[in-house]
């Protein structure tokens, strides 16, 4: 509640649906949807900790800079707690971000042939085996 009247210098409060949240551990989305922090995803996670920490540095008040570093300290948590939990793989060790997508063996004017991804032929690109096959047969 603010204290005194508008005239005297007094404030009104305003609702901070992240700052009555983060006891619940439930952070508020773009859309406007809830969602616990047990539920995101990794990625999500991790883009929230930049947005949280670029928003503590650009706070005007101290407050509100504990407030973003308070949900960076609950996001920091929930992903750590996940990577102790990671199951250990038997076999190779597949990184997800080695699969860029679907790739397909094309033929270049050079006639050699090379792998080119799917989502680059469907942007009109991989047409040449390399940069030097692309400048010569250009």
């Amino acid at each position: 509640m603010g204290q005194g009247a508008e005239s005297c210098g007094g404030y009104d409060v305003e609702y901070d649906e992240y700052e009555e949240l983060i006891a619940d551990g439930m952070w508020t989305q773009k859309n406007g949807d809830a969602i616990h922090v047990t539920e995101m995803d990794s990625r999500h996670i991790k883009n929230t900790i930049r947005l949280c920490k670029g928003l503590s540095l650009s706070s005007d008040f101290s407050c509100d800079s504990e407030k973003w570093d308070d949900w960076v300290e609950i996001f920091e948590n929930e992903l750590s707690g996940r990577d102790a939990h990671k199951p250990t793989s038997v076999g190779p060790l597949r990184v997800a971000n080695d699969v860029r997508g679907k790739t397909v063996e094309r033929t270049c004017k050079c006639n050699s042939k090379f792998m080119a991804r799917q989502a680059d032929i469907n942007r009109g690109w991989a047409k040449s085996c390399s940069k030097s096959c692309a400048a010569r047969f250009k």
